[in-house]
């Protein structure tokens, strides 16, 4: 019976021993599963991780900054488009040999009607100016597309008031193409002809007035010759008898129209320009009074010894007065009787450009403008004027230039009288 016991109790425990033998092998199973099913996943999960790895390697590099199709530029990413934006940031001090007035323009920048005349010049003495209103910022775009290159800028200065650092646009216009929309150069100026003055106005004989337009552009021998027409804003500028102002009339019903023929080569860029324009004026109380005007302009540049060039301009017409030394002509005079004449004006400049060195330059610019005035206009009005520019500018750095320059400007009134005015002018301008 004892035996029997015994065998009960080692069967028992031999099968309990199985029964946890067996049970362990499951779990061993089981874990073996579930470790598989984990070395799976992270399988799976390492490969994700290495697509998105890949992908955003691959955004780094569309992301990366390369260089635009214009100069100093670069493209937006995933486009075909170049930007830039530069400008610079200008300090200019001015000497005076006498002061044009309380908060006046010709204080900061040549303006023949702000010299003072006559008795106007009594009680004004030497006078400085310091200001940075000749900074500049500008921004623009540069696209290709089935149409032409597509172009935009937008470009501002300080100069919108005298009193103030007030922005004023200088350029804002885009262009496809040979089609051009916007404000810039007139078409009727060859922007090239410009010389490089230190002084931000208007050089006596210049025509450097920039004005909205629509404009297009016909290459009619290959590269080397361009027919530009252009319709521009219209404005006139009227005197008359008994007034020693010049008023702005509004009621101009067609557009300035000007073409130009413009000469591209390696030695000279050379511009031969025509402009029409309707002077006109009317009033409440029945005055109506329009009559045509025309002008020519030649312009150029040439290249002489090496980096050296000459440049000049010289117009004439009986609609150049508004387009010429900003303010201080009128286009056309009205009598008592209500009755018009336009006023003709003849201008010019010669300008040359010295290189004494890579880094050291010099211009001297001579300029004049005479208005043939009516003989019944007030004797406060400017008959004719003159300038002279000579100048020395030293790039101290690539981004840094420092100059200096002499101004001497002469105004003459109607009836003889006449002032001048003399200028020392230094800069300090940082471009960025």
């Amino acid at each position: 019976m004892r035996v029997i016991v015994s065998l009960h109790i080692m069967l028992f425990t031999a099968l309990q021993s199985y029964a946890i033998a067996d049970e362990s092998q499951n779990n061993l199973n089981e874990l073996q599963e579930q470790f598989s099913k984990l070395t799976e996943q992270v399988e799976k999960a390492n490969i994700r991780i290495g697509e998105l790895e890949q992908k955003l390697s691959d955004k780094k590099e569309v992301r990366v900054v390369i260089a635009g199709d214009i100069r100093n530029s670069i493209k937006l990413p995933d486009s075909d488009t170049s930007v830039a934006a530069g400008g610079y940031i200008k300090m200019d001090i001015l000497v005076n040999s006498i002061s044009a007035g309380t908060d006046k323009k010709g204080n900061q920048s040549l303006y023949i009607p702000d010299i003072p005349v006559g008795t106007n010049r009594i009680g004004k003495e030497e006078q400085i100016s310091m200001h940075a209103k000749s900074s500049r910022f500008w921004f623009r775009t540069f696209t290709t597309s089935k149409f032409g290159d597509v172009n935009t800028l937008i470009e501002f200065d300080m100069f919108a008031s005298s009193t103030t650092y007030a922005p004023r646009l200088r350029h804002a216009f885009g262009s496809i193409g040979n089609f051009l929309a916007g404000q810039t150069w007139t078409t009727f100026t060859n922007s090239s002809v410009i010389p490089e003055h230190l002084d931000s106005g208007t050089p006596v004989g210049d025509i450097i007035l920039r004005q909205s337009q629509l404009r297009w552009t016909k290459p009619i021998v290959g590269n080397s010759l361009d027919l530009m027409m252009a319709l521009e804003m219209p404005l006139s500028k009227i005197t008359k008898e008994g007034e020693s102002g010049i008023i702005t009339s509004s009621s101009e019903p067609y557009p300035d129209i000007v073409l130009r023929l413009n000469g591209n080569y390696d030695w000279a860029n050379l511009s031969l320009a025509t402009m029409c324009r309707k002077i006109s004026i009317s009033d409440a109380a029945g005055l109506n009074e329009q009559k045509w005007g025309g002008a020519i302009g030649i312009s150029g540049k040439i290249n002489t010894f090496e980096l050296d060039n000459l440049r000049f301009m010289f117009n004439y017409g009986n609609a150049l007065a508004r387009y010429v030394t900003s303010g201080a002509y009128a286009d056309a005079a009205l009598n008592l009787t209500g009755e018009m004449d336009l006023i003709t004006l003849s201008s010019g400049m010669l300008s040359y450009q010295h290189f004494w060195s890579d880094t050291l330059r010099s211009t001297a610019s001579l300029s004049y403008s005479n208005a043939d005035l009516p003989n019944y206009v007030s004797n406060e009005l400017t008959k004719e004027a003159h300038s002279i520019h000579v100048n020395l500018l030293w790039n101290l750095l690539p981004k840094v230039m420092v100059g200096m320059e002499y101004i001497y400007a002469n105004r003459k009134l109607q009836d003889g009288q006449e002032g001048d005015l003399k200028r020392l002018q230094l800069a300090t301008r940082f471009n960025f």
